[in-house]
């Protein structure tokens, strides 16, 4: 993206450098190519850049990333083409004015020197010269080419209007890896199961908060609309019920909160180091100069 504003660029000096322009300045003759290629370029950079711009919406962390830098990739490309690209193209255009050698810079040409013919035919421009702008110029070219327009413009509109947002992981998986034929196994033969989902609380004092964290396991325990029933799953409830069968002298059974915050969080780091707590281990994130959950 963004080198075919070069091939612009160039192209638009190859017009300028014409015998009619000549006898310009280089200077001048780079400001005429610019004033040509210029609007051109910035028109393809600016949708560039909002196409990727808009990308950047989606709610994949990933894919936003790239959107974000492609489109500072494209709005930088758009400078140096500006810049460093038309500074080198006027150094090449003083070597042209004083006939040097386009290899060896230090060799400087006879005055009657004269480039060979056929390595100055431009066989892309003759084709579209010759050959494809008098068929675009007939009738029934223009008629079909309008024709065509308007079917892929309805087509698009109608595209549009039915565009949602939806993303399945195993897409961003090869298609040969055990991971996505797991997945599309899994979809195929349990499809009413649903996807895992997973709540983060963040830093807070866990030990103050036993209360809510156990009501918010029972009202996801009563969703039972969007939740399978007996699906969820709260390291809190694993921890009390642990504590209840190993330690119950920490535990007030009246309201199954555990009652000493310093047994609270020395326990629950005990706790995830065995078997039964293990699996809640990659879930929290520890603090051991705190010895408490950030």
């Amino acid at each position: 993206i963004g080198v075919d504003d070069l091939f612009i660029i160039v192209q638009s000096w190859s017009n300028i450098s014409s015998p009619v322009h000549r006898s310009r300045p280089i200077e001048e003759r780079i400001g005429l190519a610019l004033k040509h290629s210029g609007t051109s370029i910035t028109v393809t950079t600016v949708t560039d850049v909002l196409a990727f711009l808009v990308g950047g919406t989606t709610i994949l962390p990933g894919l936003k990333s790239f959107c974000f830098y492609a489109a500072v990739g494209i709005l930088s490309g758009y400078v140096f083409q500006l810049t460093f690209f038309v500074g080198w193209l006027t150094i090449d255009a003083r070597r042209q004015s004083q006939n040097r050698d386009g290899c060896l810079n230090c060799i400087i040409l006879p005055s009657n020197y004269t480039p060979n013919k056929c390595g100055s035919i431009q066989y892309s421009q003759l084709f579209f010269e010759k050959i494809y702008a008098k068929i675009l110029m007939k009738l029934p070219v223009k008629v079909l080419t309008l024709v065509a327009v308007g079917v892929l413009l309805a087509v698009n509109v109608r595209g549009c209007l039915k565009l949602r947002q939806h993303f399945e992981p195993k897409w961003i998986l090869p298609r040969d890896s055990v991971i996505r034929r797991y997945l599309e196994v899994d979809g195929k033969e349990f499809p009413h199961n649903g996807h895992p989902i997973a709540i983060y609380i963040g830093s807070m004092d866990y030990y103050k908060e036993q209360t809510k964290l156990h009501n918010l396991y029972s009202k996801l325990q009563n969703e039972t609309e969007r939740l399978s029933s007996n699906s969820v799953e709260s390291w809190y409830e694993e921890y009390v019920k642990w504590m209840k069968n190993n330690k119950p002298h920490y535990v007030d059974f009246t309201n199954s909160t555990i009652d000493n915050p310093n047994a609270f969080y020395y326990n629950l780091k005990v706790f995830l180091n065995r078997t039964e707590g293990r699996k809640f281990a990659s879930h929290i994130k520890w603090n051991e100069d705190r010895n408490r959950i950030e």
